[in-house]
């Protein structure tokens, strides 16, 4: 993989069932591929007109398919699970793409940022053709700053940082409605890693090695700062009532 900058790689894989989704997509010949999460063996392969983007694949099932969702940096493309026929796509984000998408039932949500511009737009899942235009665009959320961190989806509001500031945004996830814009956190230094969420709490680590816990809700509520002597990136990982932390010396597991 030759990645733009030689930032290196930062897609994972997406598993459904048996099946597990892996995106190419750097400065050559980039593509998309199904396999047997069993086996490897190839279901079907095929080929995308996209430089390097980090973004990992979404899998969202309807009543009506199964949809493989990425994040481009040319256009946002949703394929068939079972043939990879292209369903639809979007032109219109911008430059760099890092973040994952993330879907509640009926909508999609993906940013993208270029320089200090960095922009979340919301797009209508079952969609078909191409939708390239502002009216496709439920809502979209504009500011400074750069995102490396994917947003966080929990029920109905989603949160999004300025990665480089550490300031937080929470916004009604259907309407776009802006409860908390842009409210430094200042117990943390850079945050690279994405937030994640569980029982109505929500825990952000970031690279000064200290792990934020606030409730979720249309206000700040912070209801611990924890620090550990170690540098964090990578986002949290929760199983059951234990979360998993991994720093850049250490893999730490937090638990009662």
């Amino acid at each position: 993989m030759k990645t733009r900058y030689s930032y290196g790689e930062g897609a994972s894989p997406a598993l459904y069932g048996e099946t597990l989704v892996v995106n190419w997509d750097h400065e050559g010949d980039s593509f998309i591929v199904d396999l047997d999460a069993q086996t490897g063996e190839k279901k079907w392969k095929r080929q995308r007109n996209e430089e390097t983007t980090w973004s990992t694949p979404l899998i969202a099932a309807s009543d009506k398919r199964v949809q493989v969702i990425v994040n481009g940096c040319n256009r946002v493309r949703s394929y068939d699970l079972a043939t990879d026929d292209l369903i639809w796509q979007w032109s219109g984000q911008l430059e760099s793409v890092l973040p994952s998408p993330v879907a509640a039932k009926e909508i999609v949500y993906c940013m993208s940022h270029t320089g200090f511009q960095a922009m979340l737009y919301t797009l209508p899942v079952d969609s078909s053709g191409d939708i390239t235009g502002a009216d496709k665009i439920l809502w979209r959320f504009e500011h400074r700053g750069q995102w490396v961190h994917s947003p966080l989806l929990y029920g109905d509001l989603i949160y999004v940082l300025n990665d480089q500031r550490s300031a937080l945004s929470c916004l009604d996830a259907r309407t776009g409605k802006v409860h908390i814009n842009q409210e430094r956190l200042d117990s943390l230094s850079a945050v690279y890693a994405s937030p994640v969420g569980a029982s109505d709490r929500v825990y952000l680590p970031g690279r000064n090695g200290a792990c934020l816990v606030f409730k979720r809700g249309t206000v700040l509520e912070t209801l611990a700062v924890n620090q550990l002597d170690d540098t964090f990136s990578a986002s949290p990982a929760i199983v059951g009532r234990e979360i998993f932390l991994r720093g850049n010396q250490y893999l730490y597991c937090i638990a009662n």
